[in-house]
């Protein structure tokens, strides 16, 4: 099975949507599933072969306000 998780944040940013992703993710790869992740670029947050960044930079504050 493929999955693509869409969040506005991992870690190391806090945030329960950061840990939260960041863990099912873990979970679903130990089971064999695909994971790929896509979110917003942020200080701290790193890209690899599995986690995607998108749009410019974005501190964390800017990342929790609703708009």
């Amino acid at each position: 099975m493929r999955v693509l998780h869409v969040t506005k944040k991992l870690p190391p940013l806090p945030g329960g949507d950061a840990t939260a992703v960041s863990g099912l993710a873990r979970a679903q790869r130990r089971r064999g599933y695909e994971v790929e992740i896509l979110a917003y670029r942020a200080p701290g947050v790193r890209e690899d072969d599995h986690t995607h960044l998108a749009g410019p930079m974005h501190s964390a504050e800017d990342l929790d306000r609703v708009t």
